[in-house]
């Protein structure tokens, strides 16, 4: 399977790369700011998407996992991070599906898209009222992509995990008075990547069917033997915790 991975230079992104190809998928990662076998790209940019799609020859999967997380109070939230924030966690997932389903439906082939939304598609947080409308957002772009690009073969799912430790989150544990997002009441749902990224790896499977699942925050084990059984189920998608 050659898998298009974007936010491939660091955190999920990396792993969920990494994981694919020890599974034997062959992986083109992209990144705004590239890296090691990472391309640079502006997940924004249509045109980009097109250089990028067009460039790597046939897809068999994309995973929409470029993203950015900035805290700002709402009084205080400047248009211009409104943009950039939506810009790349929405429109640019959005792009993402629209390139490579337009490829599919041309060649008339099947494909596989996972997006990577969050728990903050469904509850909001203080201060980051950017990320918060950007990943509702990409939860219901899931959910009408599926809808619509279901009777061409094309499977859409959605991720949406808890706190994850990553560069882009240990820099909140690191701010004063953050203890509590790791060591308080929601410690049990501060994990590492590695589950996460065999969730990732299962869904864009080329045998999978569409996953409906939605588990609490906790089971992730749970959550990952649901997903490895129910992988030829049709609806959907959704593998929430």
């Amino acid at each position: 399977m050659r898998v298009l991975v974007t936010g491939a230079a660091s955190g999920i992104g990396a792993a969920i790369a990494a994981s694919l190809s020890t599974a034997g998928h062959e992986v083109i990662g992209t990144d705004r700011a590239g890296g090691d076998d990472v391309l640079v790209a502006d997940v924004g940019d249509p045109a980009r998407w097109d250089e990028l799609v067009d460039g790597a020859g046939p897809l068999d999967a994309l995973v929409n996992c470029a993203g950015v997380r900035l805290r700002t109070p709402l009084t205080e939230l400047s248009l211009d991070e409104w943009n950039d924030v939506l810009r790349i966690n929405l429109t640019g997932s959005f792009l993402g599906i629209q390139a490579v389903a337009r490829r599919w439906i041309a060649a008339g082939a099947p494909g596989a898209i996972v997006s990577i939304a969050s728990t903050t598609s469904f509850g909001a947080v203080p201060g980051q009222v950017h990320y918060c409308v950007s990943k509702a957002g990409v939860a219901m772009l899931t959910k009408a992509s599926a809808l619509e690009l279901a009777p061409h073969g094309i499977r859409v799912n959605a991720i949406a995990p808890g706190p994850i430790v990553t560069p882009m989150l240990q820099t909140r544990l690191d701010e004063p008075g953050a203890r509590g997002v790791a060591h308080g009441p929601g410690a049990a749902r501060t994990t590492r990547f590695a589950r996460r990224r065999r969730c990732s790896s299962w869904l864009p499977a080329q045998h999978g069917g569409r996953v409906r699942h939605r588990g609490d925050p906790a089971g992730r084990r749970r959550l990952a033997d649901s997903v490895a059984k129910r992988m030829n189920q049709h609806g959907a998608a959704w593998a929430n915790h």
